[in-house]
């Protein structure tokens, strides 16, 4: 008799992943996640950073592996963009 294998491919639990945001920084604290018909609930791991504190527009990449040689990727974007304008330290200001 032959064992089945698992072939499936994996299914991200959020299809597309939301953006990240901050105006001075942004850090990611909880990893997304992703279902496989043999491994179960599969958490994205990482090689690219979880915090970032200049401004630009970055991309981290998640790797879902059910451990049979079978993996998935999926992109989530970091945006810092400052658009909070500047605040007087003093309202009125000596003469």
């Amino acid at each position: 008799m032959l064992t089945p294998t698992c072939v499936t491919v994996i299914v991200p639990d959020i299809t597309t992943l939301p953006n990240v945001t901050g105006e001075c920084s942004a850090t990611i604290t909880t990893a997304p996640t992703a279902t496989d018909n043999c491994a179960g609930t599969i958490t994205g791991t990482t090689s690219d950073p979880l915090t970032y504190n200049s401004q630009g527009t970055f991309t981290i990449e998640w790797t879902y592996d059910a451990g049979n040689g079978n993996t998935l990727t999926q992109s989530q974007t970091v945006i810092i963009d400052d658009v909070s304008a500047p605040m007087p330290d003093e309202v009125t200001l000596n003469q």
